[in-house]
């Protein structure tokens, strides 16, 4: 009995989106296109390099002083995390650092088990830092992106009682320089 294995077996294999040729200039080349109705998913959804966009699905500011401009009013920060010019800079530092806005001062109140919507800045970035969202605010651990560009992205689900939201932050050399963050819950659209 001959034994074969296939890798990445599918029903429906698209190689990628209309490219422009010829005398054909392609606008939009979407490789999938779901015009109208509802789309069906019933197993996990795997998405590999590229990213996820939900529009106009959002709530209002969760975050007090998301841009950073009052510093220490609205956030703590320990071990490695200082406020300077409107941003929030982390140096290495042997112990994990934190910047935390406390639950009391958020300007809109957590909604247990909801999905959010988190957006931030990054720059400056040097050495091997990194930094997540803790399993104390998250479902599971949220890893940042951390390298430079402004509008990253990053979704969670809330545990029942996420209390503060905290950043935690790591490294062996280096650091990275964050602004303008921003979470807003999601409405109706993540299970």
């Amino acid at each position: 009995t001959l034994v074969r294995t296939v890798t990445n077996p599918s029903t429906l294999y698209i190689a990628g989106a209309p490219a422009t040729g010829g005398n054909v200039t392609v606008t939009n080349p979407y490789a999938l296109w779901v015009d109208a109705g509802n789309t069906r998913l019933d197993g996990n959804l795997a998405v590999q390099g590229g990213n996820i966009e939900i529009t106009n699905t959002t709530g209002s500011q969760t975050l007090t002083d998301g841009p950073l401009t009052n510093g220490t009013v609205s956030w703590d920060e320990t071990f490695g995390f200082t406020f300077s010019a409107g941003t929030a800079v982390y140096a290495h530092h042997a112990s994990a650092g934190t910047l935390t806005q406390l639950e009391a001062t958020l300007a809109t109140a957590w909604v247990g088990g909801a999905w959010y919507k988190f957006t931030y800045d990054v720059s400056s970035v040097t050495g091997d830092a990194d930094a997540n969202i803790p399993t104390s605010v998250a479902t599971s651990v949220v890893d940042l992106t951390i390298t430079n560009g402004t509008g990253r992205i990053s979704y969670f689900k809330t545990v029942a009682d996420p209390g503060n939201f905290i950043i935690n932050a790591t490294s062996t050399s280096g650091g990275f320089t964050l602004d303008n963050l921003s979470i807003t819950r999601v409405l109706g659209v993540i299970s």
